[in-house]
């Protein structure tokens, strides 16, 4: 785990995906790409075995497929740039550029020009003189210095600082080969996208699903023994892990044929620690979040299946879209469906539904602080894989009540609580599913826990309420749907009082 560079990876003979048949296209077929993806999915592995590839290390790549593909490896001068690093402000940014642009000037000739761009012009003039071969350029986390400035003082300075920087990928297009660019985010202010009119954005494309993250075929050929460990220790069958790991990590659509792809990060570290946990969250990947939400005033609610038209998603700047493309950029929202004009987007997975709610929370709950609103959630989900829906039922009434009437009068009731609901189970991790066709009718909510199959219908008190219910459910056999369950099987009725807005009473029944 860990392991970012190619070269290290290969050297100390770790598990490799092979995805190099796509690194060579991406290599050969286009001199300007750009690929955007979310964090936490591979971006800068690629961006190194390419590194890799245009340095001419055959030797590295010994047994993969892109070796039946070159004919001829060719050593080029690489300028190879993380803009992950290069610092959180104006001041920084521009200093730390500066600087490791001039440090390729001990491979290539020292020179004399006071800001990044001419000293990047210069050198890569220089590379291709010394060297007799055109260069190759790999800017990873193109976007980075953009983001960290989004919403201070120092945004215009960066831009237009980078802007010049950026610039020279036309300038000097005569001597170079290759230019690689990753991101999450496009920035149309930088110029970068109309400037190198022959940009090819490769991150919808077909053929580059998967070059990022791990498909279910992949997983299935090369991580069985480690799955298989994690079974065991979690006293799970193979295949009823492999679904949880699905509903966790998987899910993710970067084009329209739905490939599903897992993100990687999330799995391994999962696999490694013998824990399916939210290792998004614990990774620092919400940081902007709250932020986005707060600028754009976002609806969550509405965010689960929300139509965006294909090309407003294909070409859209992160600064002029719609919030729900900012979400798609950063990869809490993906496709779920398509048409000729329109993406369907709606959350990828349970791991980033979880770090939704846990934003959420707060603010639909003030009057319980931190601790108590975690020890609540924390008791609720400990009862609930218990199976003992009646103490679970206790915590889950004390949270609702937390939750203020201003926060439901824009919604229907019934609504509002299955919203409320849904924020705490996906908050501790369960998988939800809400409005589940079966048979017989529509079940309001299917909550799976790891050993706890719940069964829900919600009703207000001024339409039947819990008994009613419980009536419904029996009536229509919704359980049966789910006999051939591995988990103990759970229907819980839950009445809401139409003048409180809290739990009224409650019916339990265990299978």
């Amino acid at each position: 785990m860990g392991i970012q560079t190619f070269e290290e990876l290969r050297k100390k003979g770790c598990l490799y995906v092979d995805k190099t048949d796509m690194v060579w296209h991406i290599a050969n077929d286009n001199k300007y790409n750009y690929l955007s993806r979310p964090r936490r999915f591979g971006k800068s592995l690629l961006a190194s075995t390419l590194h890799s590839y245009f340095e001419g290390r055959k030797d590295l790549f010994e047994g993969l497929k892109i070796t039946e593909m070159e004919q001829v490896w060719v050593a080029r001068p690489v300028f190879h740039f993380d803009m992950s690093i290069m610092g959180s402000n104006y001041e920084d940014f521009r200093s730390n550029l500066y600087l490791t642009v001039k440090e390729y000037g001990s491979l290539y000739g020292e020179t004399k020009y006071e800001t990044a761009g001419k000293c990047f012009a210069d050198l890569i003039r220089k590379a291709h003189e010394v060297t007799g071969q055109t260069v190759a350029i790999i800017i990873d986390e193109y976007d980075k210095p953009i983001r960290n400035t989004l919403y201070t003082d120092d945004h215009d300075a960066t831009r237009s600082y980078y802007r010049d920087f950026l610039s020279v990928l036309k300038s000097e297009g005569g001597h170079i080969h290759n230019v690689f660019i990753t991101g999450i985010a496009k920035f149309t202010q930088l110029s970068l996208f109309s400037a190198l009119n022959t940009l090819r954005n490769l991150s919808f494309e077909t053929r580059y699903a998967a070059v990022c993250g791990l498909t279910n075929d992949e997983i299935d050929l090369c991580l069985k023994p480690e799955i298989n460990t994690m079974a065991e220790k979690m006293g799970l069958t193979f295949e009823q892990l492999r679904q949880r790991l699905r509903e966790y990590y998987d899910g993710y659509h970067f084009t329209e044929d739905l490939i599903d792809v897992y993100n990687p990060t999330s799995l391994l570290t999962a696999l490694d620690d013998k824990k399916i946990r939210n290792n998004w969250a614990s990774d620092g990947a919400t940081l902007l979040l709250p932020t986005i939400i707060r600028e754009n005033n976002i609806d969550i609610e509405q965010m689960d299946n929300v139509t965006v038209g294909r090309t407003e998603l294909e070409t859209s700047d992160y600064l002029l879209s719609k919030p729900a493309v900012s979400l798609y950029q950063m990869g809490y929202l993906t496709i779920k469906d398509f048409d000729e004009w329109n993406y369907t987007l709606g959350f990828s997975n349970a791991e980033v539904r979880q770090t939704m709610s846990d934003i959420i929370l707060p603010n639909i709950m003030p009057a319980l602080n931190d601790s108590s609103r975690a020890n609540a959630l924390g008791q609720m989900a400990s009862a609930m894989d218990k199976g003992d829906g009646d103490k679970a039922m206790e915590y889950i009434s004390q949270l609702v009540a937390a939750a203020p009437y201003d926060n439901q009068k824009h919604k229907l009731l019934e609504s509002h609580f299955q919203f409320l609901l849904s924020m705490m189970f996906y908050s501790v991790g369960f998988n939800v599913q809400q409005e589940v066709r079966v048979a017989a009718g529509r079940i309001d909510m299917v909550v799976t826990t790891r050993h706890q199959l719940y069964v829900i219908e919600l009703k207000l008190s001024d339409n039947g309420g819990a008994m009613a219910a419980m009536e419904q459910m029996s009536a229509r056999r919704y359980v049966d749907a789910y006999s051939a369950e591995y988990r103990q099987l759970n229907q819980l009725a839950i009445e809401f009082d139409n003048k409180t807005h809290c739990v009224n009473r409650w019916i339990w029944q265990r299978f």
